[in-house]
């Protein structure tokens, strides 16, 4: 019954043989297995407890090395890890070649950040069990997560060798090539994920993003809406369910739009809408509150309502016909990079806020380093510190546009480079991203790493120049191979040649930055 997924059934034959044999360990094993799969964690402790208790040297290693590993799990779940590293301790010392036990170890090491030990038990688990695909898989995550990348070659392949058929290990290969930048490979890698479990909606967009950063828009921009696609895009929960939009004219009504990436994501294909208004002759667009007063200044002939994702639009949708998801507009506007029109500045700030006279006579020039994205933000985030080269050109009145308290690294940047960082208390892009747009509109430069203040700066036509990582971290918007950003005008790109090495990026930015002061003396 638990073989083949009954573990209800499972738990109700266990107990009656607990009732039977109480004095048997395999029995109260099973009743506390059947417990934990099935779910009921109100406390399958108590039946492995027992199994413990009644364990003898009659009884089979595998029952009481199996039971203890069963509790070393409950044990994590429960955040006792130092119970639960005992646990699997005692299910080695009965099986000393459990390769579960080791594996489990290895992920209770890493919850610990003792990634050395987490590695040496994924090892363990591999020699002990070599067609141990979860383990291979395992031990090329950790890795990975290390960066030791030449020596994740070897798992990868007895994993694909034991399990060809395995997405987790070609989700791992994808993501190992695209740490090496080798992109063709993570496309690949993805897409066999997908083939293998078209279910995987997290692979296929992982495969459509690496398709459009590839320059192949057409295939990234249908794999991308793929999920959406098929199921007809109906937010029901928000009060909507509408027909899809085909990318023609709609006749005797308006297409309804609304956007559910993040607000500087927002911001960009927001530079789309007036060619959707062409397309689709008619129609109504569901921003987000932040940004609803800027877009509707920047597109005054649309309407648009603000809309923070949740329950029926505060909106009448009795002539809307049929419906669309802004960030996959570019299915039927940018199937090809010809298709990208002469960027051009599409945001209109309410006035310019100035640093006042005590900027007369220098470049305003504002600064954001960091990232907080959980996923990427560490490829793509650079120290205060590492800007020194910058910091250090004169002529040039630097402006913090970092949000955070940024207190302790302008002051050590301040210290080592002799330079004042202003930081107007007013201007704060998480709370007031209009107040924030103003600010920009009017700076002489933004330099940034990729983020919302990019996309602000870039769509109200201000000059900015992104510093961005290869390999992970460099989102698919600006594409492989272009120094010049498709989406906003008067933005330059500049590109690591090694994944992770900011120097060459910050000296040549010194360097424009040099010639931009010198030219506008």
């Amino acid at each position: 019954m638990l073989e083949s997924g009954r573990f209800e059934e499972a738990r109700s034959a266990f107990k009656k043989a607990c009732i039977d044999r109480p004095g048997n360990s395999l029995v109260w094993y099973g009743m506390g297995f059947a417990q934990v799969r099935a779910g009921l964690l109100d406390n399958p402790s108590i039946p492995l407890a027992r199994a413990v208790v009644a364990a003898n040297r009659m009884t089979a290693i595998r029952v009481i090395s199996e039971t203890h590993l069963t509790i070393g799990l409950l044990y994590r779940r429960a955040g006792d890890h130092a119970a639960g590293r005992d646990a699997y301790r005692r299910a080695l010392l009965a099986e000393p070649s459990n390769a579960q036990a080791w594996n489990n170890l290895a992920n209770l090491y890493t919850d610990n950040s003792k990634t050395s030990l987490a590695v040496a038990a994924a090892w363990r688990a591999v020699r002990a069990k070599p067609d141990y695909a979860a383990g291979w898989n395992n031990l090329t995550r950790l890795l990975t997560d290390q960066g030791r990348l030449s020596e994740t070659v070897g798992p990868q392949r007895r994993c694909l060798v034991v399990t060809p058929g395995d997405r987790h290990g070609w989700i791992n290969f994808a993501i190992v090539a695209k740490r090496q930048n080798h992109l063709n490979n993570a496309v690949n890698g993805f897409g066999r994920a997908v083939l293998v479990d078209p279910e995987d909606s997290e692979a296929r967009m992982n495969l459509g993003r690496n398709l459009l950063l590839t320059g192949d828009l057409e295939k990234g921009w249908c794999t991308l809406e793929h999920d959406w696609r098929r199921q007809g895009f109906p937010p029901m929960n928000r009060g909507f369910s509408l027909p899809v939009w085909d990318g023609g004219a709609v006749h005797g009504g308006r297409l309804l739009v609304w956007c559910e990436e993040k607000i500087g994501e927002e911001i960009m294909f927001a530079s789309m809408l007036p060619d959707v208004y062409a397309l689709a002759g008619s129609l109504l667009f569901l921003s987000s509150p932040r940004v609803h007063q800027l877009f509707a200044r920047s597109f005054p002939y649309l309407d648009i309502i603000a809309w923070d994702g949740a329950g029926r639009p505060p909106a009448d949708l009795s002539d809307v016909r049929c419906c669309y998801p802004l960030e996959y507009v570019g299915r039927h506007l940018r199937r090809q990079f010809k298709e990208f029109p002469k960027p051009r500045a599409y945001l209109r700030p309410s006035t310019s806020m100035s640093l006042g006279a005590m900027s007369r006579g220098l470049l305003r020039v504002g600064l954001s380093w960091h990232s907080t994205n959980p996923l990427v933000g560490i490829h793509q985030s650079l120290a205060l510190e590492q800007l020194g080269p910058i910091l250090r050109i004169e002529g040039a009145r630097f402006v913090d546009l970092q949000y955070g308290n940024t207190n302790v690294e302008r002051g050590i940047a301040e210290d080592c480079f002799g330079v004042t960082i202003d930081r107007p208390d007013s201007v704060d892009q998480i709370a007031d991203i209009e107040g924030f747009a103003d600010f920009v509109a009017g700076l002489d430069l933004v330099i940034s790493i990729s983020n919302t203040t990019v996309h602000v700066a870039g769509a109200l036509g201000v000059e900015t120049w992104v510093m961005l990582p290869k390999g992970p971290g460099l989102p698919w918007v600006w594409f492989e191979d272009h120094d010049v950003a498709l989406w906003y005008p008067r933005t330059k790109l500049f590109r690591q040649e090694t994944p992770g090495d900011w120097r060459p990026v910050i000296d040549e930015v010194a360097k424009d930055l040099r010639r931009f002061v010198a030219a506008s003396d």
